[in-house]
């Protein structure tokens, strides 16, 4: 029984809701460091791979420790398979879209995944959907729109077209990889859900990258490498601990709590690239974490019902 069927305790549900909001905060370092990574001269293949080996690593140091077996039984392993296809798809959606669209807008059409994954639990019967999800949903969109400074006139071209097809590539990829590891989760451990899943993507990536003219380049020097290396430990930060909140307290919940990824994205973006926030942003982020509190105040909304 997943954490979407039962109802969880109060302490369960807060020690959940705080692992959700440390894997935003740990994947949103992400991106920095992998900007940092981008100026060395690597690429954006050589950092997926390099951030799928180091997560690779370190959860089979983690199995190890812990005396686990390395891999899932056959039922599990074909879950992973399927969600790391899609976890590619989605990583290969939304850094390609960035080419196309601004990266704001591109990251705000990537978020609507958490109302995919609502939408699409509620039609499982899986979590109840009501009405203030909905409306809390779309207030959280049009606060990431403003806090990272999104502009919808960029659709309006041919490449903007281009770039809103793979951002939702991605959000529906990424939903897909959510609700797969989300059955995954009850019958294995999710460092072990995640090692394979993550194995499966870095294994497609590098064969892109033996691909001849895929562009591959390694980062040039120590900072780059260095930097691509904390990219792997912060996703395996966020990974771990966003699929250990899905445990707890289900899969639609954690992934709405996510949605403060980009409000940390940013944060750290005025701290690690010196790109300062303005009053709008500000605004945004304040938007952003009231509507996720209005959210949460709706008990009734979180009751789950068997299926």
């Amino acid at each position: 029984m997943t954490a979407d069927l039962a109802s969880p305790s109060t302490r369960t549900v807060l020690a959940g809701s705080l692992l959700a909001a440390l894997s935003g905060l740990a994947i949103a370092i992400g991106p920095n460091l992998a900007r940092l990574a981008y100026d060395d001269g690597a690429d954006v293949l050589a950092v997926m791979i390099l951030r799928g080996l180091a997560m690779v690593a370190i959860c089979a140091a983690i199995l190890r420790m812990r005396g686990m077996p390395l891999l899932p039984g056959r039922s599990v392993a074909v879950l992973c398979v399927l969600s790391g296809v899609a976890f590619t798809l989605m990583s290969y959606g939304y850094f390609s879209a960035v080419q196309f669209i601004p990266v704001g807008l591109a990251v705000v059409l990537y978020f609507v995944h958490p109302m995919i994954v609502s939408v699409i639990a509620h039609l499982r019967g899986i979590t109840a959907m009501s009405l203030r999800h909905l409306v809390c949903g779309v207030i959280i969109l049009s606060g990431l729109a403003i806090c990272v400074g999104a502009d919808p006139v960029a659709l309006a071209t041919r490449e903007g077209i281009a770039g809103l097809v793979l951002a939702l590539i991605a959000a529906i990829a990424v939903s897909g990889m959510i609700l797969i590891n989300a059955q995954a989760i009850p019958k294995s451990d999710p460092v072990t859900v995640n090692a394979l899943m993550v194995a499966v993507t870095t294994l497609i990536f590098v064969s892109l990258a033996l691909v001849p003219g895929s562009g591959f380049s390694l980062p040039a020097g120590p900072g780059g490498w260095s930097a691509s290396a904390g990219v792997g430990i912060t996703f395996t930060i966020g990974l771990l601990s966003f699929f250990y909140a899905v445990k707890m307290i289900g899969a639609v919940r954690a992934t709405m709590i996510t949605s403060l990824q980009p409000v940390f994205a940013t944060l750290f973006a005025g701290v690690m690239l010196e790109e300062f926030l303005t009053g709008w942003q500000w605004f945004g982020i304040v938007v952003v974490v009231a509507a996720l509190v209005m959210r949460d105040l709706d008990k009734a909304a979180w009751t789950r019902r068997s299926v």
